[in-house]
């Protein structure tokens, strides 16, 4: 199983990058700030949806630019969005191939509610990575069964993230097993949370190719394309 890499691997950040991150949390910051605890500021709930930085990673992880995403998500250090970012830094370094570091973002962000469920399924990706598919097999069991929050329409970012992640770890569970028909249907439960989902895309299209369906796997590439 490979992971397609979401984009780009990292050659280190440099100046404009980094700035641009810090521009990023910047306009979250000044769009409301009200006193917390010890004095501390933080933006109000009212004024984050024009700009939240959560989503904003999550934006730029989904258009194939994990550089800025981690860059974000390490901006963030308060309250349930830095559970949230801890999660979300756990998927880019397992897509990265840095397991260890991944599984101990993923053991921090199991530690609040905020987190768990994204933590059991980046914990999940983690067994299909290193091939322990039966493991891998018992953790999306148990994930689907959950039934978590519905990630489609109205779902925040976040939300819609971490489902779709659940879709595509048990596609590629069942894609390894050639057992592409399942896999078929749980890369159409990520396409539902999100047309547009590349991995999605590229996995049914692999899976269409395995049951030799070629003119519909060309058709999915050539949409990608």
């Amino acid at each position: 199983m490979h992971y397609l890499g979401i984009a780009r691997r990292a050659q280190g950040w440099n100046a404009s990058l980094e700035g641009m991150a810090r521009d990023l949390l910047s306009r979250w910051a000044q769009q409301g700030r009200v006193a917390g605890q010890g004095g501390a500021e933080r933006p109000t709930e009212a004024d984050s949806p024009r700009y939240h930085p959560l989503d904003e990673a999550i934006r730029q992880l989904r258009s194939g630019d994990p550089q800025l995403a981690r860059l974000i998500v390490e901006g963030i250090a308060d309250g349930e969005d830095a559970v949230r970012a801890s999660a979300i830094l756990g998927y880019i370094l397992l897509f990265e191939k840095r397991y260890d570091e991944a599984a101990a973002r993923f053991e921090r962000a199991a530690k609040e509610e905020a987190g768990a469920r994204a933590a059991a399924v980046g914990r999940a990706h983690l067994h299909l990575a290193r091939q322990e598919l039966d493991e891998a097999d018992a953790a999306f069991a148990r994930l689907i069964a959950a039934q978590g929050p519905k990630g489609g329409e109205g779902a925040d970012a976040f939300t819609s993230l971490v489902e779709r992640m659940v879709h595509l770890g048990a596609g590629w569970l069942h894609a390894n097993r050639n057992e592409h028909l399942e896999a078929i249907r749980h890369f159409d439960g990520a396409l539902a949370l999100d047309a547009d989902d590349v991995l999605a895309l590229l996995g049914k299209g692999n899976s269409l190719f395995g049951l030799q369906r070629l003119d519909e796997a060309a058709a999915l590439f050539e949409r990608i394309l």
